[in-house]
């Protein structure tokens, strides 16, 4: 109904390059609770990494395993899907008077998509998220993918008796379920999100979102810490910060190949999120921080409200 928030689904999966992960949430008296979890092997290149054009490889022995990640989490009636960041293009638009009736807004933001890239968006699946003020009137972040990734998605889980509501990126994903949290502690700070195939860097301000970029390919220690410098510079030159020194890093390889170490050595403060902040967790999964680093894109899109 028109002026209602979209109730979104407590249970989500992310279906990553290597491996899926699925959670069932539960929210009481303000807090979220992770009620059950699983998390499974995937073939190396499950998801294809093209802009609009990329598809999802769906075989028999995929589904077979996606039908096994189903039953720890009780099979729900309706799920959340989050998609590697590789997966998705982002971009950032201002608009100085955004319209107030959503179809309105979306060609708006379509419209501004189409002078950003050269990529057909007759082919796209497109979402956009509100972020908040800004000089030049409210920014979004706005976001495409292929349909055709969409649409596999969408198509198994129903084969299953099972709606899919929210579809978001890992990174947002873990973006939104630490939010709180951030602008409580404000400062300038970076989140890198470090996966099979790509990191994504999301650089805040104040607390608050204020650029982000995904790298696609290889990963690499060196290629994370260079990355980390290129941004700090771009918030002193670009963004009048005086830069940062605090590195979260989140994601299944986020402690592979000495990132934090190789961090550290080029002078930035390197943790790992800690979802223990955010969330009450089984007490299997307290303490083990690579675990948690697996689960926590699929708590956040099942921990929306």
């Amino acid at each position: 109904m028109i002026g209602l928030r979209p109730k979104y689904p407590h249970t989500a999966i992310e279906i990553g390059n290597g491996y899926a992960s699925a959670v069932r949430m539960h929210r009481a008296g303000g807090r979220l609770r992770l009620a059950a979890w699983k998390r499974i092997e995937l073939p190396s290149r499950t998801v294809s990494e093209e802009d609009v054009g990329g598809e999802l490889a769906l075989d028999d022995d995929i589904r077979l395993r996606l039908g096994d990640l189903l039953e720890p989490i009780g099979h729900p009636k309706r799920l959340s899907i989050v998609l590697p960041d590789s997966a998705v293009r982002s971009f950032f638009v201002e608009l100085e008077n955004p319209p107030s009736g959503d179809r309105e807004l979306r060609d708006m933001i379509l419209f501004k998509l189409s002078k950003l890239t050269p990529v057909n968006l007759e082919g796209a699946a497109i979402a956009y998220q509100r972020l908040g003020q800004s000089e030049e009137g409210i920014r979004y972040l706005a976001m495409i993918t292929s349909r055709k990734i969409t649409n596999a998605y969408e198509d198994f889980f129903e084969s299953q008796g099972i709606r899919v509501g929210l579809i978001e990126t890992a990174s947002l994903a873990a973006i939104n379920l630490f939010a709180g949290h951030f602008r409580e502690s404000g400062g300038d700070f970076a989140i890198f999100r470090v996966a099979g195939g790509y990191f994504t860097a999301a650089l805040f301000l104040g607390g608050e979102l204020a650029f982000g970029r995904t790298r696609r390919g290889a990963i690499s220690a060196a290629a994370v810490a260079k990355e980390a410098r290129t941004l700090t510079l771009f918030a002193q030159d670009k963004l009048e910060s005086e830069g940062f020194s605090r590195v979260y890093l989140n994601g299944p390889l986020a402690t592979e190949a000495e990132i934090p170490a190789e961090l550290e050595r080029a002078g930035f403060e390197a943790a790992l999120l800690d979802l223990e902040e955010v969330v009450d967790l089984p007490p299997l999964l307290r303490g083990s921080r690579d675990e948690q680093g697996t689960l926590i894109a699929a708590a956040g899109a099942a921990g929306r409200n």
